[in-house]
């Protein structure tokens, strides 16, 4: 991937060789931060510049399994992420082994199904918001490195028993929206778009349903919903 920016008349590329990305932003409150999305990751990066240089390292953002429940990714959950705490039967020398087999768990990570990021935004505070193919919706804070997860789908339909009341947006004309909890609503294909706003998230996409969501980190809600009976492939503020 290429990217390009210009800030205070400098114009800068930075060739992205060994990150192969879908989509690349950048963060409209500070130019220097990047953000590079593919088919199951996330990378950013920070632009540093010391007189006419230019360097960025880019960093991986750790994606769940698409089964993973919501609330806030804890790394303390991840077996790999534990620290090795040796039983009194192994041996020394038996300890120093498991360091080296590191490299064949992060291979072995890399091969897990994660879920797969369709679109994204940048929001005030440093905050990015993902949006993922099976209706997944993650927030991640950047300044904290945490993600937390939204909405899921997958998650509700093996939760939800049949005698649940099925929560439905269609309203009456002369009835005005009433606000229903985004991870009732949210299933796949309506989280294609997504634009932030000072008054919430736009999300849409190919079910043709623009619905306008809360910026609740815990539970957003969905505030308004608009049918377009027709696939949603691009949002724009007018000037």
């Amino acid at each position: 991937a290429v990217v390009s920016t210009q800030s205070t008349g400098i114009l800068t590329t930075v060739v992205l060789k060994s990150h192969p990305g879908n989509t690349v932003t950048f963060n409209p409150l500070n130019w220097k931060q990047i953000c590079v999305t593919g088919d199951q990751s996330i990378h950013l990066g920070n632009i540093e510049t010391s007189n006419d240089k230019y360097s960025m390292k880019l960093i991986s953002v750790p994606l769940p399994d698409p089964n993973v429940p919501l609330g806030p990714i804890s790394e303390a959950e991840d077996v790999y992420a534990k620290k090795f705490v040796p039983s009194p039967i192994l041996t020394a020398e038996s300890v120093r082994v498991a360091p080296s087999l590191s490299v064949y768990h992060d291979k072995y990570k890399d091969k897990l199904k994660k879920v797969a990021p369709v679109s994204h935004c940048w929001a005030v505070g440093n905050v990015l918001y993902v949006g993922c193919s099976d209706g997944q919706l993650l927030h991640y804070d950047v300044n904290s490195g945490t993600v937390s997860v939204l909405t899921n789908p997958l998650v509700e339909a093996a939760n939800s028993a049949k005698s649940d009341p099925k929560i439905t947006e269609e309203q009456d004309e002369d009835k005005q929206f009433s606000p229903v909890p985004a991870q009732k609503c949210l299933v796949k294909g309506d989280l294609e778009v997504m634009e932030y706003y000072q008054d919430g998230l736009f999300v849409c996409g190919a079910n043709g349903k623009l619905r306008l969501l809360s910026l609740d980190i815990v539970a957003p809600d969905v505030l308004d919903c608009w049918d377009t009976k027709s696939v949603i492939s691009s949002l724009a503020w007018s000037t």
